[in-house]
């Protein structure tokens, strides 16, 4: 749940900081490092890379998710999203934490 909030938060950042009169100046760092769960989230971008999954269109569909979910049900629905078997793509989310060659060997495991 906390890293489909983190990956929709660095990605919306630049429009959030605006709608408050700002200038997002830091949104390269934001979106490279973020302030939290940086290997979840650098684990995710691969997912969406590895399933042909645009960033953009990621973004505006799971800050959908995100605003529209109830909290339990964020990860289901993601999950559905991504059009991958259930299992598999729920076994990868639990490693989204892994370190990157343990990461990479798990995304070969799952298709669209």
């Amino acid at each position: 749940m906390e890293t489909v909030n983190q990956f929709v938060a660095r990605n919306t950042y630049d429009g959030f900081i605006t709608s408050l009169g700002g200038k997002a100046v830091n949104k390269e760092a934001i979106l490279a490092r973020g302030y939290g769960y940086r290997t979840e989230v650098e684990n995710f971008n691969k997912m969406l890379d590895h399933l042909k999954i645009d960033k953009t269109k990621a973004a505006a569909k799971l800050d959908e998710i995100v605003t529209k979910s109830h909290y339990e049900d964020v990860w289901k629905n993601t999950a559905e999203w991504t059009g991958v078997d259930g299992r598999r793509i729920n076994s990868l989310f639990s490693q989204l934490d892994f370190p990157d060659f343990r990461f990479q060997k798990e995304l070969l495991k799952i298709t669209k």
